[in-house]
């Protein structure tokens, strides 16, 4: 079966509708995979490419899915990559 996804500089592309299952009710560490690929693309997009940017990444896979989701409100109100790494240090500290 080919892969779903395209191309790494665009947003995934679902084409076999198998895959589009395993990803929405794959495993947990399968969909929290592909989660963080999305969250990352999208700040990316955002903000484009800053050096802060990859550890922050990494340090997202600590916070719960709940914390996660909130992410994804906030991320339409933020302006600069600070607003990101502040809300995530605010996240951090109030685990």
């Amino acid at each position: 079966m080919d892969c779903p996804i395209k191309s790494r500089t665009s947003p995934p592309q679902i084409t076999s509708p198998s895959w589009c299952l395993v990803l929405l009710r794959g495993t947990p560490s399968t969909s929290l995979a592909f989660g963080m690929f999305f969250i990352g693309y999208h700040l990316r997009r955002k903000f484009g490419i800053h050096p802060e940017l990859g550890p922050s990444l990494a340090q997202l896979q600590k916070l719960p899915v709940e914390k996660l989701e909130g992410l994804t409100e906030a991320i339409f109100d933020w302006v600069e990559i600070s607003d990101f790494t502040d809300w995530l240090r605010q996240q951090l500290a109030n685990q």
